[in-house]
């Protein structure tokens, strides 16, 4: 748990309970021990009981009970564990208890952004990354940790469609061949994604550049993509 665990009103640890046992040494017990020492009581979320057979589900509750004394008090006495939930994440269930208990842990506020706005971050630099998806869905190896799209154009036409052209920069000349070689498949894929999103039809233009060494000296496209250079 990091600083901005600090700050929220509902915390949720996940526990694998598949393996209906607490591993000492584990992650599970760092982090245990990590909101234990800064007083911050959490929620319990016994995960992928579905691939537990019927007869040992009823070992659940047993499992529940040592987390929680494991998992000790805090300064007032109380049950670091909060609310305990046995859930399956990948075929829902419990899942629907756990939100409505989450939705009315949280405060009522003002909305931070309009009600319309689905995101913060800027069109352009959405619509580079389902370019970016589609190059890490069909390029393989190094490759698509080594490119970097910037959409150079977004324009509305007057028919309602969209024209947007992007760069795909790469490091090297054998990466730029790779790319080009798929450039059709990456277009016909991301379009697509871009067309669902923004509701209408998307003219969408790609060139490859080498630029290399970018991955190690540009700054800039780090500062794009959200990422710390210097981290």
């Amino acid at each position: 748990p990091g600083r901005t665990g600090r700050r929220v009103e509902a915390l949720v640890h996940p526990v694998a309970a598949e393996l209906l046992r607490f591993r000492k040494n584990s992650n599970e017990e760092l982090i245990m021990t990590r909101l234990q020492e800064r007083n911050q009581r959490y929620n319990l979320i016994l995960n992928k009981v579905d691939q537990l057979r019927d007869d040992r589900k009823t070992l659940l509750l047993p499992l529940a009970e040592e987390l929680r004394r494991c998992a000790g008090a805090n300064s007032e006495g109380l049950s670091m564990v909060n609310k305990v939930f046995a859930v399956s994440a990948s075929a829902g269930k419990g899942m629907e208890a756990m939100r409505n208990f989450l939705r009315d842990s949280l405060p009522q506020g003002e909305w931070l952004y309009p009600i319309d706005q689905i995101s913060n971050v800027p069109v352009r630099n959405i619509m580079a990354e389902f370019t970016r998806e589609a190059i890490f869905l069909r390029a393989h190896e190094e490759v698509p940790y080594c490119s970097y799209v910037e959409t150079e154009t977004y324009k509305q036409q007057p028919d309602g469609a969209v024209r947007i052209e992007q760069t795909i920069y790469v490091e090297t000349e054998g990466q730029k061949k790779i790319l080009v070689g798929m450039i059709k498949d990456l277009g016909t894929k991301s379009r697509s994604e871009m067309k669902k999103f923004l509701g209408c039809n998307v003219h969408l233009f790609l060139k490859i550049k080498n630029s290399k060494g970018w991955t190690e000296t540009n700054s800039n496209m780090y500062e794009r993509l959200g990422l710390d250079f210097n981290a």
